[in-house]
């Protein structure tokens, strides 16, 4: 069998980018062995991985140099870098290890800026950003990788998972839709025996949503109460999720959680939207969309319309179709 070669992997954040590295490394690990560059406070987002990297190089932005020159003066010899992250602290890195080949991942970012601000689709190929991630790489190596995912949820379990919060607020299918879609579950009969738990970091809906939770047993709140480690534990135990285009979306999506994700101002053509085939999105096809690359631009419209369309009745339904088959 011949001897596996080291890659040194890098992409430094963040959760939801991180979860779509998952695939790759899927897919690669049968084949190297891989060392993983990402930023310290990120290091739990690899947990569901652990198992098929050797190693995690934590850097931090405060001593990232030094970082970096404990990386190039260790006892690990590199065969190849590959640079999924593509900015110019990713870039230092390479540079530091310039004595091994490298590749590094072409973000389109011409293509993305003719698209923002033109709506002009000049991709010509629309390509989920992991299997690009694996496809590159591939014709980069001239080898086909193994891909064998693993995915590591209750088929079993009960639990609706519900992340109504996202990082920007124009990226927040409205609250109260949220909670009408918990209504129409904890009403509907066939849904009796399932619980609803929300999740995730929701500073400025805390108290609104821990308020509902109060109305029935079945539904509990771990707003801020979990940190990454143990919000991968809450969705292994779970079979369902209903999310914003956010991390725990990429999180769930990643563990091969079945999953409604509900898009905004933020859009597919990018790539950033998960692989797995228990996904359904909800977006609505307008002028102004997308908006911005990530969400994170307020909304110039007189209400925000990228979600208007996308009414709770809608997502009750395919939640429930979801759920049940």
């Amino acid at each position: 069998m011949p001897k596996k070669l080291n890659l040194l992997l890098i992409r430094l954040s963040s959760i939801g980018d991180l979860c779509l590295t998952f695939d790759f490394v899927n897919s690669f690990s049968h084949q190297y062995n891989i060392t993983f560059v990402t930023y310290k406070k990120f290091q739990d987002v690899l947990k569901p991985i652990e198992s098929l990297i050797i190693e995690k190089v934590l850097l931090q932005k405060e001593t990232f140099k030094d970082d970096v020159w404990a990386l190039k003066n260790g006892n690990t010899k590199y065969d190849l870098i590959l640079d999924l992250q593509g900015s110019l602290r990713s870039f230092y890195l390479r540079l530091q290890l310039h004595n091994i080949p490298s590749l590094s991942f072409d973000k389109r970012r011409f293509e993305r800026m003719v698209h923002l601000h033109f709506k002009k689709d000049i991709y010509f190929n629309h390509k989920n950003i992991s299997t690009r991630y694996i496809n590159e790489t591939e014709k980069f190596l001239g080898q086909k990788s193994s891909n064998t995912p693993s995915y590591k949820f209750s088929k079993k379990a009960k639990k609706i998972l519900i992340a109504a919060g996202a990082s920007f607020v124009p990226k927040r299918w409205p609250l109260d839709n949220f909670l009408a879609v918990c209504s129409s579950v904890l009403e509907d009969p066939e849904l009796n025996e399932y619980e609803i738990i929300f999740i995730g970091q929701n500073d400025d809906q805390t108290d609104r949503i821990n308020e509902y939770a109060k109305k029935s047993n079945r539904i509990q709140s771990k707003i801020n109460q979990t940190n990454i480690s143990e919000l991968f534990e809450v969705m292994s135990q779970s079979n369902f999720l209903l999310s914003n285009d956010s991390g725990p979306m990429h999180m769930g999506q990643s563990l091969g959680l079945p999953t409604i994700g509900i898009f905004g101002p933020t859009h597919p053509y990018f790539g950033f939207v998960p692989l797995n085939m228990n996904f359904f999105m909800f977006e609505q096809n307008i002028h102004c969309r997308p908006c911005s690359l990530i969400g994170n631009k307020p909304c110039h419209q007189p209400e925000n319309i990228c979600f208007t369309k996308t009414t709770p009745d809608h997502v009750f339904s395919k939640l429930k179709e979801m759920v049940l088959e």
